[in-house]
């Protein structure tokens, strides 16, 4: 079951990222998700955001950088169908039983593939801003994500993504 799970959230993360266009509006230019992995600095591609939203329950937010070497992607679903709503303020930890969080990060490279459901696997998530009348959604994050086939963890932190259209 948790293969399915993964294999969903990656066919999604693939289907937003097909689904994207490069957008005229203004606030483009305050675009961005940043992090650190492992120390280094991971920052995502503008035309390469991404977050979908469903009826203020479901939010999917990612991001690769994409510079046609060493292409690293960075996403998390939330799942907020016990509290019914995901709004600015809201916290997400893994000892929070209130929301379902999916991390992931994938080193095309390297061929990492790491989850936040894996043992060892942590994460933490803060909704900083959530606007549903212009659809835009910032926060902060970081994640301990574990790939269980390599027996490694990697440590995403500093991560911030701001005006993220859905």
């Amino acid at each position: 079951m948790k293969k399915i799970i993964k294999h969903s959230v990656i066919l999604i993360f693939i289907i937003t990222l097909l689904s994207c266009s490069k957008s005229d509006d203004s606030s483009s230019s305050s675009l961005s998700f940043t992090a650190l992995i492992d120390g280094e600095n991971f920052e995502a591609r503008e035309d390469l955001i991404f977050a979908l939203e469903i009826n203020k329950v479901y939010l999917s937010v990612g991001g690769t950088n994409d510079n046609f070497k060493n292409t690293k992607t960075i996403d998390f679903t939330i799942d907020a169908s016990i509290t019914n709503v995901i709004e600015t303020g809201t916290v997400m930890t893994d000892s929070n039983q209130n929301f379902d969080v999916l991390a992931n990060y994938v080193d095309f490279d390297e061929d990492i593939n790491a989850w936040s459901d894996e043992t060892g696997g942590s994460y933490y998530i803060k909704i900083t801003k959530i606007d549903y009348e212009k659809e835009l959604v910032s926060g902060e994050f970081k994640f301990t994500l574990v790939d269980d086939d390599l027996n490694e963890s990697f440590e995403i932190t500093d991560g911030v993504f701001k005006n993220v259209p859905f």
